[in-house]
């Protein structure tokens, strides 16, 4: 029996990139409920416990905006609040992202005859990409940042192919420009970079679009009032953070994480050459002379370019997701340059090795999902707290960190505290989610509590020290990512 013609056509435009994102989604969900949160991941989970007012004033002392945490809410509204239901909204972003690479790459080699071709390689590589799968399973607002940027490119690149273009579409890179600003502020690297592309466009075309510019400055206008708090965050951050500064060797190695999925079994020379090909990849880009494929390139080198100097300049080491929204134009790129490659044996064999390469990478990520979502870690240590604890026993965490892990699993209460005072610990330890009753000292626990649950996260890693009227009696160790150990006290007896 023959199909209609009308589904025929469906089936072969839209049955192959649907494909991808089932597979892909197949990696995402993997294990999503399962694994331990880690502490960014246990922060998101205090932010959206905050009503929407002071969510938003407390984020003026942190280093992300809040508008992810407050999409967050009416997710949770939604779907529930469970570990696996809060970090399905970054699969949801996750899958929306491959949809717009693919529209954004068919448009660039639109006027090809390999478009279709060119744009299903480059959503494959973003589909299995281990580094983008990673972070779309976590409760972060990484997924969101990529899919908002990838969504603008493809705005901007549709209004510069038409002097004729629409309002509605520069209104819309507008607001998805300023909806990216209040998610991710690395988001502002990409706008930068469309920019440069912009007036590049303009110094060889001649072509100057209007109405980029007064979309431009309204992303401008509409994030002027918020980039105070971006100075403050910025200002807090330079030169306090726990890290040391960016060295070369640092930043090559943080560079292939984004590539090799099993890096630590990868030599320098390998994480150099990673870093090496992925500047010719930049370099192939320029050479086309393909408007599309420039833009590509541009978005790929600066936000790179000025992440490093924001790094050195700020004193603060760069970790490897504060790069994905460059890493992810670099896998568009990619497919952009091996669709421009003869003869065209040779381009299907590259395309075929990179998606094997891809394939294998998603694959290591599953195993090692797997291993970690074996560990009991915090939430084993939780449940081990809860079958043995009475309400009014005190369980009281090393420091802010271990504090927003555990009420994950254990919920917040009178008697869940941690040591010390709320400003003893630095913003990037989660001192702008805590409450000064969040906290105690341990020379003012109350006289009626006879037991104690201590947790820390490294065996041995005491600042503090309990009073002389508290008595061991038992330590249990959980292993996982991160670990976790329990110590019980219970209060002397006076002896007559």
């Amino acid at each position: 029996m023959k199909l209609p013609s009308s589904i025929r056509t469906v089936t072969q435009n839209f049955g192959p990139i649907f494909l991808i994102c089932v597979v892909a989604g197949v990696f995402r969900f993997h294990q999503l409920g399962t694994t331990n949160t880690w502490f960014d991941e246990s922060s998101s989970c205090r932010w959206i416990n905050f009503s929407a007012s002071e969510l938003i004033d407390r984020t003026k002392g942190d280093c992300h905006p809040p508008l992810y945490w407050l999409i967050l809410k009416v997710w949770r509204e939604i779907f529930g609040g469970s570990v696996g239901a809060l970090r399905s909204m970054s699969v949801a972003f996750g899958i929306a992202t491959i949809v717009s690479t693919y529209c954004l790459v068919k448009e660039i080699c639109r006027q090809t005859t390999n478009s279709q071709l060119c744009a299903l390689h480059a959503a494959s590589l973003v589909g299995l990409s281990h580094f983008q799968i990673r972070w779309s399973q976590e409760m972060r607002m990484y997924s969101m940042g990529t899919f908002l940027v990838i969504t603008a490119t493809l705005l901007l690149y549709r209004g510069m192919q038409k002097q004729n273009s629409s309002n509605a579409l520069w209104i819309g890179y507008w607001a998805v420009g300023v909806v990216s600003f209040f998610t991710l502020y690395f988001s502002v690297f990409i706008f930068l970079a469309h920019g440069i592309f912009v007036v590049l466009n303009g110094l060889w075309t001649g072509f100057w679009p209007k109405r980029f510019f007064i979309a431009a400055a309204g992303m401008v206008l509409a994030g002027a009032g918020w980039l105070h708090v971006v100075w403050h965050m910025f200002s807090t951050i330079q030169g306090s953070f726990h890290l040391g500064p960016l060295t070369w060797k640092d930043f090559s190695s943080l560079y292939s994480q984004m590539f090799l999925p099993t890096h630590q079994l990868f030599g320098g020379m390998t994480e150099l050459a990673v870093l090496e090909l992925c500047g010719v990849a930049i370099l192939g880009l320029f050479a086309t002379r393909s408007q599309g494929a420039i833009l590509v390139g541009v978005c790929a080198s600066f936000p790179l370019y000025a992440i490093i100097n924001m790094s050195l300049i700020s004193q603060n080491v760069i970790v490897s997701h504060r790069m994905i929204l460059g890493q992810i134009f670099i896998l568009i790129g990619f497919a952009l340059i091996v669709s421009f490659l003869r003869p065209v044996w040779f381009k299907w064999s590259l395309m075929a090795a990179t998606m094997v390469f891809s394939f294998w990478g998603a694959s290591q990520g599953w195993i090692s999902r797997n291993a970690v979502a074996e560990l009991p870690g915090f939430r084993g240590a939780m449940g081990f707290i809860r079958e043995r604890r009475s309400d009014e026993q005190l369980v009281l965490f090393y420091n802010t960190i271990l504090y927003l892990n555990g009420i994950v699993y254990l919920g917040e209460g009178e008697n869940i505290v941690c040591q010390g005072e709320r400003f003893d610990f630095p913003y990037y330890n989660g001192s702008s989610l805590t409450r000064d009753s969040d906290h105690l000292r341990v020379d003012a626990i109350p006289k009626s509590c006879n037991a104690i649950w201590v947790v820390d996260g490294g065996h041995g890693g005491w600042e503090f020290h309990m009073p002389d009227e508290w008595e061991f009696v038992a330590e249990e160790g959980f292993q996982g990512e991160p670990p976790c150990f329990v110590k019980l006290y219970v209060r002397k007896v006076p002896s007559n």
